[in-house]
């Protein structure tokens, strides 16, 4: 009797602790999507507008945006860990960021795992149903991922890298649906690339007094607030060059053609001098308004969306009901 009851208690003891690993693992959970930013829906968003861009240009069953928005968060989640890890002493350093988690400590073997097992189920689903260009596309930001941090501690152009690889996405409705690169896509990349440049450098304008003694560069610390500003007015002026080339080559090919195309030309100039406007009253010597300059990023990013859908291919449903209305 006294041997089954001791049997029985061993039993129990090993049952409490596979409990409280497993209680570990699932308290781990969501500190590992905390670290990936699953929850801040802001980089994601900056990162899925190009692909729509690109989706909105080429045309193509609804299903293409919903891999672009998977491989968006996908893609952002790993990128942030992956920089958080390296850059965590850094980090320390820089009021805005010494609050993150791997900050205060190194992650864990259980949140390394849960960070394998999430990066190989991409890589798994994404090879499968995408076609392998999709996969060089997407191994060529992977490759500028892994450059980045080390890109901002021994260079000033690290807004120069992460526009480059920001703006990977436009290429893959295209081949998705296996269309060719046409030249408005290209232009569409170049806006994408200038237009990530310019947002991450309001956002490094944010930490400039503490980037510097840290070791970080960027460029708005090689700049500073009044050649930055300049820069990036010059820079706005650029892409909305680059914005006016794209409607006249939607309007003088059989690309375009619908009864509220002039309707883009309005959204356009409402864009041109919207920006215009808030970039007259920059300021970019205070942190707290280079962060609101930031987030308008992505109105801009929403507003061309808005341009391409009156020029391009994909018929979304309540803008041909609009339109039957007026008409």
């Amino acid at each position: 009797m006294l041997a089954l009851i001791k049997y029985v208690a061993k039993i129990l003891a090993l049952g409490v602790e596979q409990f409280k690993r497993i209680k570990a693992i699932g308290d781990m959970v969501p500190l590992a999507f905390d670290v990936m930013r699953l929850g801040s829906p802001v980089g994601w968003i900056l990162l899925v507008i190009p692909g729509y861009w690109g989706f909105l240009w080429c045309g193509g069953p609804y299903s293409v945006a919903l891999w672009i928005t998977a491989g968006a968060i996908w893609a952002r989640s790993l990128g942030c860990f992956y920089n958080d890890w390296i850059d965590r002493s850094l980090d320390a350093k820089v009021v805005r960021t010494k609050k993150r988690p791997l900050v205060a400590q190194p992650p864990s073997w259980t949140m390394l795992a849960i960070v394998t097992v999430f990066f190989i189920t991409g890589v798994g689903v994404f090879s499968y149903f995408l076609p392998f260009s999709c996969v060089l596309i997407s191994g060529l930001g992977l490759m500028g991922t892994l450059i980045y941090p080390w890109c901002k501690r021994f260079t000033y152009y690290p807004q120069i890298l992460l526009g480059l690889i920001f703006n990977l996405a436009v290429w893959m409705p295209a081949c998705i649906t296996g269309q060719a690169f046409s030249p408005g896509l290209w232009v569409l990349y170049a806006y994408g690339v200038i237009w990530t440049v310019s947002y991450d450098t309001l956002y490094a304008f944010q930490d400039i007094e503490d980037d510097g003694p840290a070791g970080i560069h960027s460029l708005a610390l090689k700049m500073g607030p009044k050649q930055g500003y300049k820069v990036l007015g010059l820079l706005m002026g650029v892409r909305f060059a680059l914005l006016l080339v794209l409607l006249l080559w939607a309007g003088s090919s059989s690309f375009g053609g619908r009864p509220a195309e002039w309707l883009a030309y309005v959204v356009v100039l409402f864009m041109i001098f919207s920006q215009w406007s808030m970039w007259r009253a920059w300021d970019l010597s205070v942190p707290e308004k280079c962060a609101n300059y930031f987030k308008y990023s992505i109105i801009e990013g929403a507003q061309l969306c808005l341009v391409l859908t009156m020029l391009g291919k994909v018929e979304l449903k309540w803008y041909v009901w609009v339109l039957d209305l007026i008409s």
